[in-house]
């Protein structure tokens, strides 16, 4: 495509994808056969841990959207075990990598992204924003 640059965000969490000796997912692989297929840049967004701990810097719109008592305590040792006690206590599943209806939406993605800004710095800087703000042109 004339006029235009594609760039392609990986975005993964380092607890699944990013520490294992053979991950099921070789991410210089794919970066690789992306830039053959014509992708100008690739760039890798890693939640460090897992993008459960991203959600849980919401807690009240987790608490909200599950419909739970205001000032639920999750349980667990990690984003992931915390977010699925929650789901639990509200009769529901939470499984890793499954879309839930509603879920991204019910969450306040700036005050997210605010906290996260280190993990999230390279697409502020392929987006021409500098801490969740756009750069001044």
């Amino acid at each position: 495509m004339t006029g235009y640059q594609v760039t392609v965000a990986l975005c993964y969490d380092t607890d699944v994808f990013g520490y294992a000796q053979k991950p099921k997912i070789n991410w210089i692989e794919i970066e690789k056969l992306l830039l053959e297929d014509g992708a100008d840049k690739v760039i890798h967004i890693k939640a460090e841990k897992s993008i459960e701990d991203w959600f849980l810097i919401d807690e009240e719109g987790i608490i909200r959207f599950l419909k739970l008592k205001s000032g639920t305590q999750p349980n667990g040792k990690n984003g992931y075990e915390k977010l699925k006690a929650l789901f639990s206590k509200a009769n529901r599943i939470y499984t890793k990598g499954k879309e839930i209806r509603g879920f991204v939406q019910a969450l306040d993605i700036e005050l997210i992204s605010r906290e996260v800004t280190d993990g999230l710095h390279l697409l502020y800087k392929e987006l021409g924003v500098q801490g969740g703000k756009k750069e001044k042109e």
